[in-house]
């Protein structure tokens, strides 16, 4: 099946009745990148495949069973197939949506290809062998190996005609990453000291939770008991298992976070420092200068002028 791209959103109905029939005369889903500007839009509770939700330009919310978060350009969010999920974007502004909605059995065939033997892969070329993976719905960093192959399929969304081979191609890349980083995350949560797997993902989850609340509310004042709640775990228990998990505290997690979001205000805006630094949640500037002495080695306004040269 040829990669799908669109510059709006499908119909509703007539997409809920594709999902029905698992897009029957196209032998299943298709792989869908929807690249679309719009300045609000709500599709409610759509069963889907694997997706991925992100911005170019803006954000947008997604839930799934009830757990909502904001997209921050910086950011994207995972669903699995089978998940009903619904997108709402609330900005008046224009924003420039992104996502990616996997064709079917199409990772597990990327992930065939990466861990069967050759053999294996030579008996029975066209079945898939391996069971379904389940990725956290959580909110994942775009970081530099993902943004340039974002970039790439970017460029192919934008011409008339785009070249399908080197489109799944790309496509094929993020699914091998997306594995590559779901293997990261089974790592960071088998540092908990829970006895069983299960409970070990299901604090990990739980910490997701807390991870996503302090991207969205990084400009707030931000209490444990706060966050321990968000979790659904007791203060004590939240901030050991965080600790074990991922090898800082919630507050240094939280400092990084607003030290991002200055550089990024920095490079970005013509915001003046003081205002910088509160617009990041610090309570005054004298807090951003020690953040940037003690991390970037410069103050924020030599980091401005580095940066615009």
């Amino acid at each position: 099946m040829l990669p799908i791209v669109r510059h709006e959103f499908p119909d509703l109905t007539w997409l809920r009745k594709q999902v029905a029939v698992r897009f029957q005369k196209e032998q299943g889903w298709p792989n869908v990148v929807l690249n679309v500007k719009s300045t609000g839009c709500y599709r409610p509770v759509i069963t889907g495949p694997l997706s991925l939700f992100m911005n170019i330009k803006g954000q947008s919310q997604c839930s799934v069973a009830q757990y909502g978060v904001v997209i921050p350009e910086t950011h994207y969010f995972i669903t699995n197939p089978g998940e009903a999920y619904t997108l709402q974007i609330l900005e008046k502004s224009t924003t420039e949506t992104f996502n990616i909605h996997v064709g079917e059995r199409f990772l597990e065939q990327v992930y065939d290809g990466l861990v069967l033997p050759e053999d294996k892969l030579l008996d029975e070329p066209f079945a898939v062998k391996s069971r379904p993976i389940s990725f956290f719905n959580r909110l994942y960093p775009k970081d530099a190996v993902f943004n340039n192959l974002l970039n790439q399929i970017y460029q192919q969304t934008q011409t008339r005609v785009s070249e399908n081979l080197l489109l799944e191609e790309l496509l094929s890349y993020v699914l091998i990453y997306l594995l590559q980083e779901h293997r990261s995350v089974l790592k960071e949560a088998a540092r908990l000291p829970a006895a069983k797997r299960a409970t070990q993902l299901e604090i990990y989850k739980r910490l997701c939770y807390s991870l996503d609340y302090l991207q969205a509310n990084y400009n707030q004042e931000i209490t444990l008991e706060e966050l321990a709640q968000v979790a659904c775990l007791s203060k004590f228990h939240y901030l050991r298992s965080f600790r074990a998990c991922f090898r800082q505290t919630p507050h240094q997690y939280l400092t990084a976070v607003r030290l991002e979001k200055a550089k990024a205000l920095l490079k970005y805006s013509d915001l003046q420092v003081t205002d910088i630094a509160l617009e990041v949640g610090l309570q005054h500037v004298g807090s951003l200068s020690r953040l940037f002495a003690q991390k970037v080695a410069t103050s924020a306004g030599n980091y401005r002028l580095q940066h615009l040269a």
